[in-house]
């Protein structure tokens, strides 16, 4: 006794969106691991030893799965695609293709069709809008990398300040007096001005700058470049070194009134490798306008230095001290010091190495409501160059800058993991920092992203494949199914790519319950019966608790399988199998679905909802998602590639492991675990989701 497939999915897709929600996918925060952002390549031929850091600051039950006839049956639904082309007519979607992707057989568009008190209409496009976003600041160089942060921080500035690229130490110690300046800091070459940054001069609309360094950092030449362009040298500070430049800076917010009474100053290495150090610091002193002293190689202030942070503190200019840096980078003598001569605090901010010193400084800066975790940046901590003006843009906006490389991301992950953060920037391309790290920033911050999984047959011959054992599909119609540049980023459809495996926490079981009841009211109307999905929210919930697998893809895949748990199988209705529940099409082969699928609900034992709900999340993870019982086929944790068994067919030819023949069958999943996500409150980027794209020789 064989129900009709094609009256059933029509229903679920005509109800999939019951009650007007439109199905929104927010995929905004999605990296491809080809991405090829340009870097400054020649700087990242050093090498960060984070040592160096440590030194100077630390002074499934193989009998689940039936034999199957390769050639005839998957392994669970037995759905069709000329079945499916029948219900998407019925549910007024059209079968012939969808002329955005070009898929030319019984395509799923990426739109469904809502229900709203029995009145079906069109939804809107997904929405694109993205709670957390990702900005790359990334040029060719340095330079070109300067000006990219200086535009996305200012829409105009009337003034600016110019500084050598070629020497962190001048840039970094500007800070404090761009942040009191309200201005961007931009790089230069020594000898001439690069054509990014003249460029995006004009485009601020530049009239006046103040170059930082003397005429070696920054030669007269600069000066004449600028000349041509309209705009002015209103002041040169430099001294005869680092340390009496930086006094330059600090004498010239004295002598303006720039720096606010009872204000922090901010103390760092300015000796080889202390960059690290006070790029952390660059965003809190910007913010606070506060002054930059940078110690010697001895951990100690000259003379001079001291003599100015004294009469600063008499003045009650500086009353309070923050060090960035352990005691073999600032003495414990200079912080002795520093403590006499300042009325409020000296607060010293150290871990064990750079990375850890900059997630301290960030927990420190927002805790005191300095700084803020949204629009958090993440910088390359093995060398400067790339974030130099990356201070600067995030002290104008008020939050806090990273240091991550490979290897050395968890300080930074723990510190914004469970924030309330909405966006979130790269200074460098991925050649300063990998797409590796960046990966784990955006899951770090709630986000998604993209990895690419490499196989060894051509597009054309994994069609091929398909196209020969399908009962139903030519190799024109894989062509477009199995081409994930046919998928856009924004669709539905594209969650067919994410990876399964992992619980979420995501949504309670009261919310799972009160979205069935409200989803299945269609169904019950059309099969005449009570949904048996009613009320098994626990038992979902548990079930991928317990096989560590994703709820919203479990609740989804048993709602298109069982027509929201009201198809004969779901009902436990098969004649000689009545009490047995299926709800996912397991075992429910071509040849005879429904006394296949009740047999094997009987054989497992199902006979409650719940239990069919269980077992089920246990033999799609020892079948499929956990890989293990079928090593030649390798993990099978998305929809995707529970549709299609790439790995076999790239290393033997064949493709027998498979979940479902139909060629929609993933798409659809992937549409209904759309509507469930936004229910939640979530857009797929604050889930953490990673999608596995393949890559195809």
């Amino acid at each position: 006794m064989k129900f009709s497939l094609t009256s059933h999915i029509s229903r679920i897709l005509a109800g999939a969106m019951a009650f007007g929600a439109a199905c929104t996918l927010l995929v905004g925060l999605l990296f491809v691991c080809t991405n090829t952002a340009f870097a400054d390549t020649d700087e990242m031929s050093a090498q960060v030893d984070p040592q160096a850091d440590v030194q100077a600051d630390a002074q499934a039950d193989p009998q689940v799965d039936s034999q199957v006839d390769p050639q005839t049956d998957a392994q669970g639904s037995a759905i069709t695609d000329e079945e499916l082309a029948s219900a998407l007519s019925a549910a007024g979607l059209d079968p012939e293709g969808d002329e955005d992707t070009g898929y030319s057989a019984w395509y799923l568009e990426d739109t469904l069709t809502a229900i709203d008190e029995g009145d079906a209409e069109d939804t809107a496009s997904l929405d694109a809008s993205s709670r957390v976003s990702v900005s790359t600041y990334a040029g060719a160089d340095r330079y070109a990398t300067s000006a990219k942060e200086a535009l996305g921080g200012w829409s105009s500035s009337n003034l600016a300040i110019i500084t050598t690229g070629e020497n962190w130490v001048d840039a970094l110690a500007i800070s404090g007096l761009a942040g009191a300046l309200s201005c961007p800091v931009l790089l230069t070459r020594s000898d001439s001005l690069p054509t990014d940054i003249a460029n995006a001069l004009v485009d601020l609309g530049v009239t006046r700058v103040i170059i930082v360094g003397g005429t070696s950092a920054v030669s007269t030449s600069v000066e004449s470049e600028l000349g041509t362009l309209g705009i002015t040298v209103s002041k040169r500070l430099g001294g005869s070194d680092r340390y009496g430049t930086q006094l330059a800076i600090y004498e010239y917010g004295v002598s303006n009134d720039l720096w606010p009474d009872g204000s922090y100053a901010m103390v760092v290495s300015g000796a080889e490798g202390g960059f690290a150090d006070a790029l952390s610091i660059a965003p809190l002193a910007y913010a606070l306008d506060s002054p930059i002293f940078i110690v010697n190689g001895d951990g100690a202030l000259s003379t001079a230095q001291n003599k100015a942070f004294n009469a600063g503190a008499v003045a009650g200019t500086i009353s309070r001290v923050i060090i960035a840096g352990g005691t073999a980078r600032i003495s414990t003598a200079t912080e002795a010091s520093l403590n006499c001569m300042v009325s409020g605090t000296v607060t010293r901010l150290a871990g064990e190495n750079r990375y850890e010193t900059s997630a301290k400084v960030a927990s420190w800066a927002t805790s005191n409501s300095y700084l803020t975790w949204n629009n958090a940046a993440f910088t390359t901590g093995a060398v400067p160059y790339d974030a130099l003006g990356g201070g600067a843009l995030q002290g104008t906006r008020g939050a806090v800058m990273l240091l991550v490389d490979d290897g050395y991301t968890s300080d930074a992950a723990n510190v914004v993991r469970n924030r309330d953060i909405t966006s979130i920037s790269f200074f460098g391309g991925t050649n300063a920092i990998s797409q590796q790290t960046r990966n784990a920033m955006v899951v770090a911050v709630g986000g998604s992203y993209v990895i690419q999984t490499a196989y060894d047959i051509t597009l054309s011959r994994a069609a091929s494949i398909e196209g020969k054992v399908s009962p139903y599909n030519e190799k024109k119609d894989f062509l477009a199914s199995m081409d994930p540049s046919k998928f856009d980023s924004s669709s539905a459809s594209y969650l067919q790519f994410a990876i399964l495996s992992g619980y979420t926490g995501l949504i309670s079981i009261d919310e799972m319950n009160a979205y069935i009841e409200k989803m299945v009211v269609y169904s019950e109307a059309n099969y005449g019966v009570t949904s048996t999905l009613r009320g098994q929210g626990s038992a979902i919930i548990n079930a991928a608790k317990e096989n560590d697998i994703n709820e919203f893809y479990l609740l989804a895949h048993a709602a298109l399988e069982s027509a929201w748990g009201c198809s004969d199988l779901a009902q436990g209705d098969i004649e000689d199998y009545e009490g047995y529940y299926n709800f996912f099409g397991i075992g429910a082969y071509d040849s005879d679905p429904n006394n296949a699928g009740a047999a094997m609900a009987k054989q497992q034992g199902w006979s409650t909802p719940a239990k069919a709900l269980s077992g089920a999340a246990k033999w799609i993870t020892n079948n499929y998602i956990s890989g293990s019982l079928y090593p030649d086929s390798g993990a099978q944790n998305t929809l995707f590639k529970m549709r299609y068994d790439l790995k076999r067919m790239a290393n033997s030819g064949d493709c027998w492991h498979q979940y479902a023949t139909s060629i929609t069958w993933a798409q659809s999943i992937a549409r209904v675990m759309c509507g469930i996500y936004e229910y939640a409150g979530y857009g797929v980027q604050d889930a953490g989701l990673v999608f596995d794209i393949p890559s195809y020789a």
